[in-house]
């Protein structure tokens, strides 16, 4: 399955969908220690990947064997987590040493590991990682307060996706492209950065879908979509995410925007002090992001939401929009904003909210909003966000709006027919 879109210049991305039925065809998926008593034999069913690149598929021996490593990246069926070191140590499976415990303690379907990689952790005193000193192998893994001793590294029985599985939006992992760091690691452990090849550094977002059904009989129905746009249950996004299509958040359900905590790069970030730079959600022209009836999106930890130009946000009755303190809401010339029934925006105290003249505000019904609460900072946090933006003056004063709603400053009730309204007044 090609991947729709990806970052200019960077390599092609496909998934992989593999049917192993393992121990049913003579056949070991984890041929490593399978004979241990506490190491996972695998189970049959779907196994899954991306490509990366590779695209050439015949030619002079040398030709293809291309110098980038890594080509294929598993996708578990147990998803993507931030994962963190506990201070407590177990003996671990096969190799008998002692070792971390790593608490799964966070979905990150986007940006997260999973187990079958090697881990690195924020938690390291020095400001670069050394891909020798500091991963962390043989994984002794807590999660929901349970141990599980396998050499999990190496595949266990949960990572094939079996019975009737689903990958799209909603889903941990999800169906968006991988982010790519290329570099070479240098013997004594030194990660030199590529600048020879250009990295996929976003999240690109599509509405494909992918339903996974066992048919009992070792043969899967495998069903593609791209048309499934709605996040049908509560999910964390981190990273930097680029919407070109559309996002449909349904009724009870919260897409929260926060920091990443897996470590994607080997230099510290200046400006979260992490592995890993801040999360942004990007709607590209002619993309929307709706929020149905009784449904959110908060944006936290540092994180932006911006609607480029030619891009829309419909927030429907019940529904908010909540950006926190530090985090920020920028507004392009062009893009418009609905807000319908009760919802509103909640800017709160901290946060940054930038609009520029020309976006196209609608608050359509008496009790939509745009709440600017005591303390919010115009424009946008120049921390994590390099544009001419930087210096807006406070959207309750410049930007027109239409529509029988209100932007709420302070004690002032600001309408679209420009009256203001006193305390307490309706």
């Amino acid at each position: 399955i090609k991947l729709p879109y990806i970052d200019n210049g960077a390599l092609n991305q496909y998934i992989w969908l593999e049917n192993h039925q393992i121990h049913k065809n003579n056949k070991e998926e984890y041929p490593a220690y399978w004979t241990q008593d506490c190491k996972d034999d695998g189970m049959a069913g779907i196994y899954a990947y991306y490509q990366v690149g590779k695209d050439k598929r015949e030619g002079a021996y040398a030709d293809m064997l291309l110098s980038l490593t890594d080509h294929l990246i598993p996708i578990s069926a147990e998803g993507n987590w931030d994962i963190r070191l506990l201070s407590s140590k177990g003996t671990g499976c096969i190799s008998n040493t002692y070792t971390n415990i790593q608490e799964y303690y966070q979905p990150n379907p986007f940006s997260g590991y999973c187990d079958l990689e090697n881990h690195y952790f924020n938690s390291i005193t020095e400001n670069v990682i050394n891909w020798k000193h500091h991963r962390h192998e043989f994984v002794i893994k807590s999660q929901n307060g349970l141990i599980s001793n396998k050499l999990s590294d190496m595949g266990d029985n949960s990572d094939a996706f079996t019975g009737t599985s689903v990958i799209d939006l909603s889903s941990n992992p999800s169906i968006a492209n991988v982010i790519t760091y290329h570099h070479r690691a240098e013997p004594d452990g030194t990660i030199t950065k590529s600048t020879a090849r250009p990295d996929n550094r976003k999240i690109h977002l599509s509405g494909l879908k992918i339903n996974m059904q066992d048919q009992l009989d070792g043969i899967f129905k495998v069903d593609i979509s791209w048309d499934s746009y709605d996040v049908a249950n509560s999910v964390r996004w981190t990273g930097d995410i680029v919407l070109h299509e559309k996002v449909n958040v349904l009724p009870n359900s919260t897409i929260t925007l926060d920091q990443n905590y897996t470590p994607n790069i080997h230099r510290r970030n200046y400006s979260t002090n992490l592995f890993s730079g801040p999360s942004y959600f990007t709607c590209l022209k002619n993309s929307s992001l709706v929020l149905q009836p009784e449904s959110n999106f908060e944006c936290l930890n540092l994180s932006s939401v911006i609607l480029e130009t030619g891009s829309s946000l419909e927030i429907n009755d019940g529904s908010t929009l909540i950006i926190k303190s530090g985090s920020t809401l920028l507004v392009k010339t062009g893009s418009t904003i609905v807000i319908r029934g009760n919802g509103r925006i909640d800017i709160e105290a901290g946060a940054f909210a930038g609009i520029e003249n020309g976006a196209v505000i609608n608050l359509v019904d008496k009790k939509s909003e745009i709440k600017l609460r005591k303390g919010h900072i115009p424009g946008v946090n120049p921390t994590v966000n390099q544009t001419s933006s930087n210096n807006l003056p406070d959207i309750s004063s410049i930007v027109p709006f239409s529509g029988k709603g209100r932007i709420k400053t302070g004690l002032r009730k600001i309408r679209a027919e420009g009256k203001n309204r006193n305390p307490g007044s309706p």
